[in-house]
């Protein structure tokens, strides 16, 4: 999960390290288990998606088609089922 963020997080190392304790870090990326990571990387996921010619379903928002070859991509966090007619089409 290494999506950008939208806005600027600022936050303080955690205790035990190293580092000036007064001091607080920007961060550049999303960082594992931040409650907006999901979102953000479902948004990368998702223009990632739509970049391969994918359609999000109306009804389900977490699955994804492809009508010229019948192809559906199932997202769940950060996983992925993918379901085709043919190897082929899938690859």
């Amino acid at each position: 999960m290494n999506s950008e963020l939208d806005h600027e997080i600022y936050m303080w190392l955690s205790l035990g390290s190293e580092e000036d304790p007064n001091r607080v870090y920007l961060l550049n990326m999303v960082l594992y288990g931040m409650k907006q990571s999901v979102k953000l990387w479902a948004d990368d996921a998702s223009k990632a998606l739509h970049s391969l010619n994918f359609v999000r379903s109306y009804y389900d928002h977490l699955l994804f088609f492809r009508r010229e070859d019948r192809v559906y991509v199932n997202t769940h966090v950060d996983d992925f089922k993918i379901i085709g007619l043919t190897r082929k089409a899938i690859d």
